[in-house]
């Protein structure tokens, strides 16, 4: 009882504590102190020792962002342009720190962060000035800014157009400027970004999935001849995005060749492709998916399971299923009654789904001892007639794998960039 009162006490008191301590305790001023603060600014040159420049610049935000000493600011104002190109983008880097509103001003100071976009040497640079104009966008987001970065939409560096268009359609958004008036400059630098390509590795911009993601919910001005020239192109990784893409948008002419473009993807390995591709599949209507299931040869169990799912909500029943598949999808669903957890994986549901869905397993399955979790499903489901509306049925089971619900819209284009970051849709056979 006496520990009980005295932790109350304590509770009781502990604001005035924490606040009485607070005032009486000592400030650190250590790093705003001139001596300091000039040995850190004579770190930020090129020297060839590996994190020493970049230590010292963390350090040196610190000051920059609370109330820095005014010779300080002086001496970040003769060392942005110092000779050692190093030296002058970090001392611009912690002038713009200080006083963000300088980029307004200075059209100088402006002009070389946005050049510090490129792929350069120096550590930080290009992250750091992207962060800058971002900042600035957010804030104030100047017409002129957007000038001079469409400018950069001809830049030879791939890096430099890559966070250019990005931070053109932050300024286009702000701003509350339609899709339909953004330059086709734009779209065509975010449909290059769709590609493999080594800024992914430099953990500066991760360009696919963010230009995916931007592309996926637009709402007019829907770059379609663009993604259909990257259809036909020679890298996997924006053919599959295209492909998703120009299912989204229903593109028609497109729809057919999308189907088959989609379909290698549904294999059991690699998984994250194959939800997007089969809901794309759904996407691209009931001739694309009746044209795919008379010509396409399914290479493994899974890609024939989802192709059963894609033809059903079409009304479409396909003849490819053999007693192989059958077998595989009972002993998917076997394996995992004995493992250990409540919740199916999505191959298990994926087997589950296309045994309720194919025509032929009825019969496959009559007189066999089946398990649990297929006999639930199975007389949960006994009622629903029409293939559409089994199909209907199967995705309340399954939400996983229905194409039309308003969440699974919603999480499409984070599955379709997983497969994107993941590097793994370019693993997809070719048939």
């Amino acid at each position: 009882m006496v520990t009980m009162v005295r932790s109350e006490k304590f509770f009781r008191y502990a604001p005035l504590i924490i606040l009485i301590s607070i005032v009486l305790a000592p400030h650190d001023h250590t790093l705003a102190q001139e001596p300091e603060w000039r040995a850190l600014l004579e770190r930020l040159r090129s020297d060839g020792i590996p994190g020493n420049a970049t230590r010292a610049l963390r350090k040196l935000q610190l000051i920059a962002r609370t109330s820095p000493p005014t010779e300080f600011l002086e001496q970040l104002r003769g060392l942005a342009d110092d000779p050692d190109p190093q030296m002058s983008q970090y001392a611009s880097f912690l002038l713009a720190t200080a006083h963000p509103e300088i980029l307004l001003r200075d059209s100088k100071m402006r002009t070389r962060f946005i050049e510090a976009l490129s792929d350069d040497d120096l550590p930080f640079s290009a992250s750091q000035s992207w962060g800058t104009i971002g900042r600035l966008i957010r804030e104030e987001n100047p017409a002129s800014l957007r000038d001079q970065l469409l400018n950069v939409l001809s830049n030879s560096d791939h890096q430099a157009r890559q966070m250019a268009a990005y931070l053109l359609v932050l300024s286009y958004r702000e701003a509350g400027i339609p899709e339909s008036q953004w330059p086709e400059a734009v779209f065509a630098n975010m449909i290059q970004g769709l590609r493999d390509d080594p800024l992914r590795g430099k953990k500066l911009i991760a360009n696919a999935v963010g230009f995916f993601n931007i592309l996926f919910k637009l709402n007019e001005g829907q770059p379609v001849d663009i993604l259909t020239r990257e259809l036909a192109g020679q890298d996997p990784q924006s053919q599959f995005a295209a492909a998703i893409l120009l299912a989204h948008y229903r593109h028609d002419p497109a729809l057919p060749e999308i189907a088959t473009r989609l379909a290698p993807y549904l294999i059991d390995e690699p998984y994250f492709p194959a939800i997007p591709a089969y809901q794309a599949i759904v996407w691209t209507g009931p001739e694309s998916t009746a044209k795919l299931l008379r010509n396409f040869e399914p290479t493994d169990a899974q890609q024939a399971a989802l192709l059963i799912c894609a033809g059903a909500f079409h009304g479409l029943s396909s003849s490819f299923t053999t007693d192989a598949h059958l077998r595989k999808w009972v002993r998917k669903v076997e394996q995992s009654e004995t493992s250990t957890g409540p919740y199916k994986s999505a191959d298990v549901k994926i087997a589950m789904a296309a045994l309720y869905l194919d025509p032929g397993a009825k019969a496959f399955l009559n007189g066999k001892e089946l398990p649990p979790a297929l006999i639930r499903m199975f007389n949960a489901g006994a009622g629903v007639q029409a293939l559409t509306d089994r199909a209907k049925w199967m995705a309340t089971w399954f939400p996983m794998l229905d194409p039309y619900a308003p969440e699974q819209a919603n999480a499409h284009p984070y599955r379709a960039a997983s497969a994107i970051i993941s590097g793994r849709a370019e693993y997809a056979p070719s048939n």
